[in-house]
């Protein structure tokens, strides 16, 4: 896929420009083994030229879909915690 290719199917930056995933790596948000999963439930990673990057916008979006459909914690009683 060429780069022109690409820029059809990414929403325009908005002055945020997409990370590479050293970016989140080394700042400890999440390793390499997690964001390859992630990728496989859903979060869009854009690769061009054998690098792949992640728009700060796509993971924000990622993180607050997972965290609305998973399941509420229990306490020890057993009773929801909210």
């Amino acid at each position: 896929m060429n780069c022109v290719e690409v820029s059809k199917y990414v929403e325009p930056a908005k002055g945020v420009h997409p990370l590479p995933l050293s970016y989140y790596i080394n700042n400890g948000i999440a390793s390499r083994a997690t964001l390859w999963r992630w990728g496989k439930q859903g979060l869009r990673i854009l690769r061009v030229g054998g690098r792949s990057y992640i728009h700060p916008s796509d993971l924000t979006a990622f993180m607050e879909r997972e965290a609305s459909n998973a399941a509420p914690l229990k306490t020890p009683n057993n009773q929801t915690n909210l």
